[in-house]
């Protein structure tokens, strides 16, 4: 293994192929999954936010943590890129169900959002983070569980 020393640190070029690999794919993978989800959800989340609608920018961004949390943990957890792939799969359905289920709980959602009804922005923020740590936390492999 080719290492460089760097002050008081060994840093393993391999470490490092092995960094950049899971980077980008998990940077490809949150872009499609926004990619997705600003297509498949009735809400024009980007538009909004960019017109300083405070409620849309809540919502989004809880989507987007939502699916990074579990993301974080499934490339801690995962034993290979197509390991990361099911998990991501995984927590982009969680995040798109959790929309539907903000969808049913909150009477005229979109609309809400589109008013700029912070509460209903929190609301869904709340749901999306929440879900996303739901979601990393179920992921182990720990024999605890009996995996």
């Amino acid at each position: 293994m080719i290492e460089t020393f760097l002050g008081d640190a060994y840093i393993s070029w391999v470490a490092v192929a092995h960094f950049l690999k899971y980077f980008v794919v998990s940077i490809v993978l949150m872009g499609l999954f926004l990619s997705i989800y600003t297509t498949i959800t009735p809400c024009k989340e980007w538009v909004w936010s960019r017109e300083g609608n405070k409620a849309a920018a809540l919502s989004l961004s809880g989507s987007i943590f939502g699916f990074a949390l579990p993301l974080t943990y499934a490339i801690f957890q995962s034993a290979s890129i197509a390991d990361l792939l099911v998990w991501s799969l995984i927590a982009g359905c969680v995040q798109l169900l959790m929309y539907g289920i903000n969808s049913v709980i909150v009477r005229n959602f979109t609309e809400e959002l589109h008013q700029g009804n912070v509460a209903v922005g929190l609301i869904s923020f709340s749901f999306s983070i929440s879900s996303g740590l739901l979601n990393a936390v179920c992921m182990t492999y720990s024999p605890a569980h009996g995996i």
